[in-house]
């Protein structure tokens, strides 16, 4: 995880911002057993989900239920506008690396 200086709105120099004020990243790696659920870690966060291996996930959230075929690298982005409750529908075990963006 890396931070960037900020830009104050239509200045050309660089301000600090304090470090309370800068959207955070926090990397998770979750290893699913098939049936186990992926519920948001934190209510009302961008979440972006990386898939380590393949797989297949069905979100349960929506209806009718969306079956998500994963393979490793594909990366899906979870808006906190829209509800998830992922659930591992394969027979393996699915390795994900789950990256809330809070601000």
């Amino acid at each position: 995880m890396s931070a960037i200086t900020l830009r104050k709105a239509g200045t050309t120099k660089t301000a600090d911002t304090p470090a309370d004020a800068r959207p955070k990243l926090f990397v998770t790696r979750c290893i699913l057993a098939p049936g186990a659920p992926l519920n948001p870690l934190v209510e009302g966060t961008d979440v972006l989900i990386v898939a380590m291996n393949n797989g297949e996930l069905v979100n349960e959230k929506k209806s009718p239920q969306s079956h998500i075929n994963v393979s490793s690298g594909l990366v899906m982005l979870m808006s906190k506008e829209e509800p998830y409750l992922l659930r591992n529908v394969g027979k393996e075990n699915l390795d994900l690396l789950v990256i809330e963006v809070s601000k």
